[in-house]
């Protein structure tokens, strides 16, 4: 099986997280989660992939 398409950058606990990763279920899309904390170098990853840091 391959990579999913979509990569879900998230902070724990947060409610915007939570929203898209229902949506996607809902839409029974396949998406890799991953979990960065709010001042962890993957942030870096993030901004890279979005242009922006915030999740």
């Amino acid at each position: 099986m391959s990579e999913p398409q979509i990569t879900l950058y998230r902070l724990q606990a947060c409610p915007y997280c939570e929203r898209v990763v229902r949506t996607l279920n809902e839409l029974d899309l396949e998406y890799r989660s991953r979990y960065v904390e709010p001042m962890h170098s993957e942030r870096n990853v993030v901004k890279r992939v979005s242009g922006a840091r915030s999740v």
